[in-house]
This record gives C-alpha cells, sequence and structure tokens, in this order.
C-alpha cells in the first residue's frame, strides 16, 4: 500500500536530517493507523516498515532521549 499527497510546507528545518524527519513522521503515523485499522477487523498481516535513506535521521527517530512527549 502506498500513500502520497503534496502539500505546501509548513515547517521551515535548520538541516537536512530535521527535513528529512519532519516528512518521515507522516507517513509513520499514516503506516501506524492503518496496522491498528487491520488489527481491529481483525485481518491478517505483515508489520510494516517505512524505510528512510538517510542514516542521521534514522539515528534521531531510534533515540528516544531526543523526542519530546506528546501528551
Amino acid at each position: 500500500m502506498v500513500s502520497w499527497w503534496s502539500k505546501k510546507q509548513t515547517v521551515v528545518a535548520r538541516s537536512s536530517t530535521e527535513a528529512k524527519y519532519w516528512n518521515l513522521a507522516p507517513a509513520t503515523l499514516e503506516v501506524q493507523q492503518i496496522q491498528t485499522l487491520l488489527f481491529k477487523l481483525k485481518v491478517s498481516h505483515t508489520i510494516p516498515r517505512v524505510f528512510g535513506d538517510n542514516l542521521s535521521t534514522i539515528s534521531l527517530a531510534h533515540n528516544r532521549v531526543l523526542h519530546v512527549p506528546c501528551n
């Protein structure tokens, strides 16, 4: 399943790592929502993966110390 959209940029990034991180966040959220829906519908599925091509961005995403709570 592939999703695509286009919209005006709402955030000004200070680095390419930050820009790629801001682009991966909505994609990850959408994958989680689809996974939750499939689970609730009891549809068998494999665990989805979100791929990124920037090692700094991937490291940032895996480092929980840098995340701000979303409460």
